[in-house]
């Protein structure tokens, strides 16, 4: 994905990841490149600009670097190749500029799984940093305190490929050290992120709870149901009456909208929310990406109408 501002991190991932089956030797190269703008500790840069000789953005969000393992597990699962994970690449310098240390794609992918691992937040879940997939969700978490449901079922889908490349691999130690994480994980999502009916979005900085139905605005959002479904977070019965909720409520004759209701302002009067008026853009849209996962999580409950 490339434009005025260079290449978005996740999305390029997320473009690539539509491009295994077609064309993956693109997608293993594109794979190396976003490998090389990882750090050692295992994040990644938002945005990088290989035409311009533009340092890359610095900004740290909860999700960027959780695309890699996505994107290796499909290059595996497609073309068989687990020499892939053997290939060594380099990290990101410090700098941001020049080339780090030297490492197997299996462990820059085992390193983004450790950023993660050490950016919990006081619920057990991934802290949101400056924002997960959705880049306006960084308001709630403005003092670094803020949490993502998103991130942490986003977090399970990707420990789950992760084990199954590691049982692959005949990776005994990051199998038992995988399946600990995904058991903490799914635990801290069970036991404080279901809101009754449908999945809470996350926390703010004060711990409060978001896509709630305490909350005033934004009392459900999309996501954090559908990757319910994609990850298995929770029992069958939440999933469907998290995709319910959905329905009943966010549900349009032209798609399914983002999160309800739209918020005025956050978090002062004069503080729009996210620069876009109610049910534009990031408050309240609808999106065709997060509509596509609202499809397959459908799909996966077996429920096609």
């Amino acid at each position: 994905a490339s434009g005025l501002r260079g290449f978005g991190f996740r999305d390029t991932a997320q473009d690539m990841l539509a491009i295994v089956p077609r064309r993956p030797d693109w997608a293993s190269e594109e794979l190396m490149r976003l490998l090389n703008h990882q750090f050692a500790d295992g994040h990644a840069v938002h945005t990088y600009f290989p035409e311009d000789r533009q340092d890359p953005s610095r900004t740290v969000h909860s999700d960027d670097h959780l695309w890699l393992p996505m994107l290796a597990h499909a290059l595996v699962a497609e073309t068989g190749n687990l020499d892939l994970l053997s290939a060594r690449t380099p990290f990101l310098g410090e700098d941001g500029r020049s080339q780090g240390a030297e490492a197997t794609v299996w462990e820059h992918l085992l390193a983004a799984l450790d950023f993660t691992e050490a950016h919990l937040g006081s619920h057990g879940i991934p802290l949101t940093l400056q924002s997960d997939w959705n880049d306006c969700i960084g308001q709630f978490a403005r003092k670094g305190k803020g949490e993502s449901v998103m991130a942490s079922q986003q977090y399970v889908y990707v420990l789950r490929q992760m084990l199954e490349l590691a049982g692959a691999r005949g990776d005994e130690k990051a199998a038992v050290d995988i399946s600990k994480q995904i058991e903490r994980q799914a635990d801290a999502i069970s036991a404080r992120c279901w809101d009754g009916e449908w999945w809470m979005r996350g926390f703010d900085d004060d711990g409060s709870p978001l896509g709630s139905q305490l909350c005033a605005h934004g009392q459900i959002w999309l996501n954090s149901q559908t990757w319910s479904v994609l990850a298995n977070c929770g029992t069958r019965d939440q999933q469907v009456s998290a995709m319910d909720s959905v329905a009943r409520i966010l549900d349009t004759k032209l798609g399914v909208k983002k999160l309800h209701p739209s918020f005025p302002t956050f978090p002062e009067d004069a503080d729009a929310f996210s620069g876009y008026s109610l049910g534009s853009g990031e408050n309240g849209a609808i999106f065709c990406h997060a509509n596509a996962w609202a499809v397959i999580a459908e799909a996966l409950l077996g429920r096609p109408g």
